[in-house]
Formats: structure tokens, sequence, C-alpha cells
């Protein structure tokens, strides 16, 4: 007996060559007008229309799935919980000390933020570090800080962040920062006192001199750019892992190229081996028609045609992308969206409250838990959080969509408001199929 799989995304059915892409098993080809339209039906009545080679290619493919073979989505999924390790099972606490930032770039998701000066006091602190090994303790598995924000590093901060070191070496507990870089040096002590649990710092440069400029400015309207470089090779000289990220939209995806030559490759940076750089869209899961914004296919569309697109984080498109360019990609398909799947998952703010999305902040549909003044677990279920989107019964449109598996089941956020759920499916398919329309003229396909 024999199936056909139903995780197969046809891009197109008229031409002599037509992309089609299985979401188990990762496998890309071409196939002819007759294939497409086989699969595409998914009547299996059709399969008379094939020869025997031809459906001996689609069964080597995983299209065509015979009884007894271990292409199957449970196996698929159980291959990628096993990839994962204990990813969505280890403890991850994004501590916020603040919501305040010294920066104002034009296009943050926390200009919404309605307070943001309170801090976490010693009164704060001491409770929430009780919570932190409230829940070590429940799952005692492997456990990070994140120091996040706001902008974590503000030189007035320095006693928190002090005490957050402290606790984590006290109680083996490793470190990462996402900082914008411009106070760096007022933590360098800091750094080099637990530089043995501080794995990585991460800071932002969107751009050559003039292009970061424009974007990433302190309140006064000045530019940046001169003191993050600055700061981020004193942090590289102290041999700490340090991660570049590149915010992409449409004021700045015209500059890419400029932003390699003129800072990667002209500078220093890639001297250390303890640099690294990617490239990321700018999001707004709140205005989802904000014209600035470009999607993952105009990045990866950008950054192949300077032969760096595996410098991009791609979280819808990264799938086919590795199937793509990668001959023995390893990435698997994403049953889940991000790690605000995951129950293990806490951002914390300076008001006493605990949410899974850093994006949710504020927003008490989305509060997992109070510690302070006093611990309190707000339920989880109902708010459209998942493990897996082909079972979960929130997910039932994503259970018939042929791209679930590329994109995870998408924001969250996004998902659960309805007047915009259907609309950002859409953007979804539109990337996907402008990045295929792309490699067809790319590869000069008939």
């Amino acid at each position: 007996m024999m199936k056909l799989c139903q995780r197969i995304y046809v891009h197109s059915v008229d031409f002599e060559d037509n992309f089609i892409f299985n979401g188990l098993t990762g496998s890309i080809d071409l196939a002819n007008s007759k294939i497409a339209k086989f699969l595409k039906s998914k009547d299996m009545s059709m399969i008379d229309n094939l020869e025997k080679e031809e459906i001996d290619e689609l069964i080597k493919s995983g299209y065509l799935i015979e009884e007894g073979s271990n292409i199957s989505e449970k196996f698929v999924y159980d291959t990628y919980i096993k990839s994962l390790g204990d990813r969505y099972e280890n403890n991850y606490f994004v501590i916020c000390p603040t919501l305040d930032c010294n920066l104002c770039c034009p296009y943050c998701f926390e200009h919404s933020f309605a307070d943001k000066k309170a801090i976490l006091d010693d009164d704060k602190l001491d409770r929430l570090f009780d919570f932190i090994l409230e829940r070590i303790k429940e799952n005692p598995k492997q456990s990070t800080i994140e120091l996040f924000g706001g902008e974590p590093l503000l030189k007035e901060n320095y006693d928190i962040v002090q005490k957050i070191f402290e606790f984590a070496n006290i109680n083996h507990i490793d470190m990462i920062i996402t900082t914008n870089g411009t106070q760096l040096t007022e933590f360098l002590d800091l750094f080099d006192e637990y530089k043995d649990i501080l794995k990585k710092i991460q800071v932002t440069l969107d751009g050559d001199k003039s292009t970061h400029d424009k974007r990433r400015i302190f309140k006064d309207g000045s530019g940046s750019f001169d003191i993050i470089l600055e700061n981020a090779e004193k942090i590289l000289d102290m041999g700490i892992d340090t991660d570049m990220r590149v915010n992409i939209d449409k004021s700045n995806i015209g500059n890419i190229e400029e932003m390699v030559n003129d800072v990667i490759d002209d500078s220093d940076l890639l001297m250390y081996d303890n640099f690294s750089y990617y490239f990321s869209t700018v999001t707004d899961h709140h205005n989802l028609d904000n014209e600035n914004m470009v999607d993952e296919a105009d990045l990866a569309i950008a950054l192949d045609k300077l032969n760096l697109v595996e410098k991009g984080s791609f979280p819808l498109l990264g799938y086919l992308v590795d199937s793509i360019t990668k001959v023995n990609g390893s990435r698997l398909p994403s049953f889940s969206n991000c790690e605000a799947n995951s129950i293990y998952n806490y951002i914390i703010t300076p008001d006493g409250n605990v949410f899974n999305c850093p994006e949710a902040i504020q927003n008490d549909n989305y509060k997992t838990w109070s510690f302070y003044p006093e611990t309190r677990k707000y339920s989880f279920e109902n708010k459209g959080f998942y493990q897996n989107i082909l079972t979960d019964e929130s997910r039932k449109d994503c259970n018939k969509c042929n791209i679930a598996l590329l994109c995870g089941g998408g924001c969250v956020l996004v998902k659960n408001n309805k007047a915009q759920s259907g609309h950002f499916c859409k953007m979804q398919k539109k990337a996907v199929d402008k990045y295929l329309n792309y490699l067809r003229g790319k590869l000069a396909l008939c």
C-alpha cells in the first residue's frame, strides 16, 4: 500500500521544470508538469499517468511513501525532538533589569512599552533569585540567564548586573548578554571576573557608519557606530564570544555589501576566532503592513547575490534555504516557531512579572508568572502556545498547510489575533513563492 506524503509544497505546475519541496524530508526537486500536477492534486488515482521510473524517484525522495517506510510525521517529529536535545527542556531565564534604553532606534518594538523606569531593586532581586531556584528545582536541567532589555548594560544599573552575575556564578548558571554595546566598557571588570560563565555577548551594528548612525541613535540624535565598534573589539580582545547582529529593513537592505566590505572585511573583526555576525529582518508583529519592513525572501535574495546566504537568519525560509544550499543540510522541519513555546522559557520584567515572549511584555494575556511581591502562576493553557503544530488542537489550519513545516506555525502573538492571522499566513506563502521565483530566474528554468 502506497500513500502520498501530505507535506508537499508545489511551487508551480505549468512549466517544464517545477519546484517541488517535501516538508518532511527536506528534499527539493524539479518535476515536470505531469508530476507536479499529480502531487498538487493529492489524487492517488493519477499515479497511473506516471512512468515506473518517475514513481521510483518519488519514492526515493519521500513524496510517495510505501507501507513500512520510516518516513512518517511521527518519525520525523521524534528525530526533530532528538536533534533539539534539551533545547526546549532546559531552563532559560531572560532578565530585563530595566526596560529603559539610552538609544532611540526608530524600529524598536519596545517604543510602545508604558513603564520604562522600573528597575530590579534589592527586594525584587531577592524574590527573583528565589523564583529562579524554585524553577530549577522543579526542572533540574541546564540553566541559562540572558540579560536583555531595554538596555541591560546601563551604567546606573551596574550593581544590579553585578548581583545577577554573582548569583549565576554561585549556582553554576551560564550567562548571555544582548546589548546595544554602547556602555560595555562600564562592565569590563565584571566580564573579566565572570568570564567562565559568560558564554556570549550580542551587539548590533546596522551597516556602515553612515547607515548605522541614521538608525541606532542616541536620544540627542547622535550616532553610535564608532563607540559600538570600539567596544566590540575590547570584549573580543578579552576572548569573549561576540555575535554581531545586523537588523535589515528597507532603509538598509541596499547597503549590505557596504556593511560587509567597509566594516567586516576592512576592520580587524574577522581576525578574531571568537567573532561571528549575521543578518536578520526587522519584524513588526503588531503592524504587519509596516511599509519599512522586508520579508525573509528579500533578505535571502540580497544575501544570495553576495554569496552570503549562510549569514542570514531565516525562521521561515531556513529549512528551505538549507535544503538548497547545503548538500548534507542538517536542519529539520519546524514543528514550533520559537522558544516561546517552551514552558521553561521565562521573560522576566522589572515590575515583577514573567512572560514567555519578549514582544508580549506588558500584555497581561501572556503573563505566565509573577515573582513579586509573591510567586504566582498563571494558566499557560489556551494562550495559543504549542509544541507540535501537527497535533495541537489550536493549530488545525496549520495541519492542512503545505508550508507548515517551514514556518512552524508562525508567531503566536499574530496567530492569536484573528484580524491578522489570515493575512500573516498569506504573507508567509508570498515570501516562499518570491524566493522560489528568484531561484527560477537564477537557474534560468523553462
